[in-house]
């Protein structure tokens, strides 16, 4: 499967597999929604030597990532207006990551 598509179909399984996320209203779905396909593509595309490379970059950037709300929002991180805060902030990041990664192959 090429990178795109599996990237894809494993940020779209991580995003339902929370269901608490996506059953506690449509704003919170969608901001999750997006904030886990950010997260998705971002680990996807760092992730791109072994297969051991990649679940250690996926597990680590995962853990990372609930530290990170956790330590920003508490128990809260599914309320507005963090949830709207984060898929901003992985939109941001995930962009900002892979488009440096992006001009740095350029450079080449």
């Amino acid at each position: 499967m090429a990178r795109f598509a599996a990237v894809s179909v494993t940020g779209a399984g991580w995003a339902l597999w929370h269901v608490q996320a996506i059953t506690a209203g449509m704003v919170v779905a969608v901001c999750f929604f997006v904030a886990t396909m950010a997260f998705a593509f971002l680990l996807g595309y760092l992730g791109s030597a072994s297969f051991e490379q990649r679940v250690l970059v996926a597990s680590t950037g995962h853990r990372l990532i609930n530290v990170a709300g956790c330590l920003t929002a508490g128990d809260h991180t599914l309320d507005r207006p963090q949830i709207v805060f984060v898929a901003m902030a992985a939109v941001l990041v995930a962009a900002g990551s892979l488009g440096a990664r992006v001009l740095r192959h350029r450079g080449r």
